[in-house]
């Protein structure tokens, strides 16, 4: 009789209940016949723990545990990786756009300001690039006012190269060293 290795029984079992149903007239052929073949351990879009903000997107919000933007940006690019397979992507958020940024912040939302997005200039001082790849159309334009605060993006100090939300949800730029809460949004784009 074939035996399957453990680690594989126990995922498919604990993921999806497998059937295991071996033909009588031959034991050995697994997979030969539709009802005795395991089914894969089955995709999902994206890991435990993401949600729609307002019945769009798929995001985690973190507010417990203040991060550098790296290291907020890690944890976000990890999450693709425990658990997996899944077909989506995770990364710190990315703002396709005005609408975006608005229905996900402000009242009735779990981000509540201060809080890291994956937007930055850390290549080159002044242009400003996502995580992903995914077509924003230049949003946000430097010094639109919204989604900028008065005054930001302004590099002060020397050393603001990463983007955040303020309280009030305009964006800024910081040093990419202080801590703040953050957004990781899963979706097509892998991070870049």
């Amino acid at each position: 009789m074939s035996r399957l290795p453990f680690a594989v029984l126990a995922v498919c079992v604990e993921l999806t209940g497998c059937r295991f149903d071996l033909p009588a007239s031959n034991p050995d052929a697994i997979g030969s016949q539709t009802d005795a073949a395991v089914d894969a351990v089955p995709t999902v879009d994206c890991p435990v723990g993401y949600g729609p903000i307002r019945g769009i997107g798929m995001y985690r919000v973190v507010e417990t545990t203040a991060q550098t933007w790296q290291a907020a940006a890690g944890d976000c690019n990890d999450d693709d990786d425990v658990g997996g397979p899944y077909r989506r992507f995770t990364h710190l958020v990315v703002l396709g756009n005005e609408t975006e940024r608005t229905t996900i912040t402000g009242a009735g939302t779990p981000i509540t300001g201060l809080t890291w997005i994956g937007l930055g200039d850390l290549g080159t001082e002044g242009t400003y690039t996502w995580v992903t790849s995914e077509p924003t159309g230049g949003y946000p334009m430097v010094g639109m006012k919204p989604p900028w605060d008065s005054d930001d993006p302004d590099n002060a100090g020397g050393f603001e190269d990463c983007i955040r939300f303020k309280n009030d949800y305009t964006l800024e730029d910081k040093p990419c060293t202080d801590t703040q809460s953050y957004v990781c949004e899963c979706d097509a784009f892998p991070p870049i």
